[in-house]
C-alpha cells in the first residue's frame, strides 16, 4: 500500500493508474497553483476572452458567433458581428455545414439557437427589406430586443426547413421560436418609442410577415384557410394588414432608421395605385358587374379600391423591387368590411383573394410560393363546387370570365389574348 504522502511539501494528489497487465498504480503529483488573472466585464457574451473586435481570438478560431452587448457606452449601431472571415466563409458556400444535418444536435425546441444565429448570415441575404451591409447592426439590435431576435431565430429556422428539407428540428423551431416572437412582440407594443425600439418593431413585424405566409404544412388546397372553418383562418391577413400602422408610428424615426427602404417603398404605396382618370376605365368589364361596381354606389363599393389595385399589379412586372407593392400595397386597399366578408366566405371577396394570391405566385419567393400557389388554386376549387360558372344567364357568364383571369393571373409575360 503507498504511503501518504508528505504534506509538508505542499498540496499535492494522488493519481490512480493501471499498466498493460490491469495492475493498478499509484503516484503523487504536487499541485499547481492557478495563475490569478483578471475578469473581463466587457468581453464578449459567449467568452469573455481577449475583447477583440469585431470578433475575439476564440470565436474566430472556432467560426462561431461573436457580438458584444450593446451596453458598453455605444449609443449608435455599430457592425459588432463576427470578423470577415466568418461571416465570408458562412455565406460563400452552397452547402450547409455538416452540424446542421445532425438530428442529435436538436434540442426538446428544435434546432438550436446557436445554429439558428449562425445561420442567420445566410438566411439574410434573401431580406429584400434591408440593406445588405446592416447584417450587423440587425445582429447587435436584436441582443438588446429578444422579439426580434427570436423572430431572426424563427426566420432562420423556416429559411433552414425550406433548403435543408422537412425536418423535423426546423419545424419545431420555428413554430417555438414564432410563438416567443409574438408573445414578446405585443408586450413590446406597449412600450414607448425610441429610435432602436422602433426599428426593431418594424423589422420584426416584417419578418413576421414573411413567417405568416411561410408557415404552411403542406400544397394539399383542401389545407388553405378557403376550406377551413376555423374562425382564424385568415388570420394570417389579420397580420399582414398590421404592417400599415406599424410602418406609420415609425415614421418619426424614419431618418436614422436602418431600414431606409422600407420607409421609401412605405411612402411610394399611395402612388401606386393612383389615377388620373376614371378610376374604372381598366377595370374588365365581368369584373364590374360581378363586384358591383356599375351600381350607382358602385363608386364607394368596398370591392372598388381591391379591383383598382388589383389592375394595376396585373400589368405590373414581377421584378425585384415591385414585391412590396404586390403584397404590402396591395394590402392597404382591403378596409375592415372586406377582410369580414372575406371572412364569411362572400364569393366575391373570395375571389379578389384568389386573383391576389395568384398574382403574388409570379415571385418564386422561396418564404412565399407554397403559401400562395396552394391558396389560390383552393380558391378556384371551392367557386367551381359553389358552382359560378352555371349560374343562369349573364350571371354564368361573367363568372367564367372571371375563372379564367383568376386562372391566367400567375402567368407573365401575359399570354397573348389574355387581360
Amino acid at each position: 500500500m503507498a504511503s501518504a504522502p508528505d504534506l509538508a511539501e505542499g498540496p499535492s494528489f494522488l493519481v490512480l493508474s493501471f499498466d498493460k497487465q490491469g495492475a493498478a498504480k499509484t503516484r503523487t503529483r504536487t499541485y499547481q497553483t492557478r495563475r490569478t488573472h483578471a475578469k473581463s466585464k466587457s468581453g464578449c457574451v459567449a467568452c469573455k476572452c481577449d475583447e477583440a473586435k469585431p470578433a475575439c481570438l476564440r470565436c474566430r478560431r472556432g467560426n462561431s458567433v461573436c457580438f458584444y452587448s450593446a451596453r458598453t457606452g455605444c449609443d449608435t449601431y455599430c457592425p459588432i458581428y463576427p470578423c470577415d472571415h466568418f461571416s465570408a466563409n458562412l455565406q460563400s458556400q452552397p452547402e450547409l455545414p455538416g452540424y446542421l444535418h445532425s438530428a442529435s444536435d436538436a434540442s426538446w425546441y428544435g434546432t438550436p439557437r446557436r445554429v439558428l444565429l449562425e445561420h442567420f448570415p445566410v438566411a439574410f441575404k434573401r431580406i429584400q427589406a434591408v440593406r445588405q451591409d446592416m447584417l450587423g447592426a440587425v445582429i447587435s439590435l436584436a441582443m438588446n430586443h429578444p422579439y426580434l431576435l427570436d423572430s431572426i431565430l424563427a426566420y432562420s429556422a423556416a429559411h433552414l426547413r425550406h433548403f435543408d428539407g422537412p425536418r423535423r428540428c426546423h419545424r419545431v423551431a420555428e413554430h417555438f421560436q414564432l410563438f416567443l416572437a409574438i408573445r414578446n412582440f405585443q408586450t413590446a407594443l406597449n412600450q414607448p418609442l425610441d429610435q432602436q425600439r422602433s426599428d426593431a418593431l418594424l423589422l420584426t413585424c416584417a419578418l413576421l410577415n414573411m413567417l405568416t405566409l411561410s408557415v404552411v404544412e403542406d400544397d394539399d388546397p383542401y389545407n388553405a384557410w378557403v376550406f377551413s372553418t376555423g374562425k382564424d383562418a385568415l388570420g394570417f391577413l389579420i397580420i399582414l394588414t398590421g404592417f400599415k400602422p406599424m410602418l406609420e408610428a415609425s415614421r418619426p424615426f424614419q431618418r436614422q432608421s436602418l431600414l431606409p427602404q422600407l420607409h421609401a417603398a412605405g411612402e411610394n404605396a399611395h402612388l401606386v395605385f393612383a389615377t388620373d382618370g376614371d378610376p374604372l376605365d381598366k377595370v374588365p368589364h365581368s369584373w364590374r358587374v360581378i363586384l358591383g361596381l356599375q351600381e350607382p354606389r358602385g363608386r364607394s363599393s368596398i370591392f372598388l379600391k381591391p379591383a383598382r389595385g388589383l389592375v394595376v399589379l396585373r400589368d405590373m412586372a414581377p421584378h425585384r423591387g415591385a414585391s412590396f407593392h404586390y403584397t404590402f400595397s396591395f394590402l392597404e386597399t382591403l378596409g375592415p368590411e372586406f377582410r369580414e366578408l372575406a371572412q364569411r366566405r362572400d364569393e366575391r371577396a373570395t375571389w379578389v383573394m384568389g386573383y391576389w394570391l395568384a398574382l403574388l405566385s409570379r415571385f418564386n419567393i422561396w418564404w412565399l410560393i407554397q403559401r400562395v400557389k396552394r391558396d389560390s388554386r383552393a380558391v378556384a376549387i371551392w367557386l367551381d363546387m359553389a358552382g359560378v360558372r352555371a349560374r343562369p344567364d349573364m350571371e354564368g357568364l361573367m363568372w367564367s370570365e372571371m375563372m379564367e383571369d383568376l386562372e391566367n393571373a400567375r402567368l407573365w409575360p401575359k399570354p397573348p389574348g389574355c387581360r
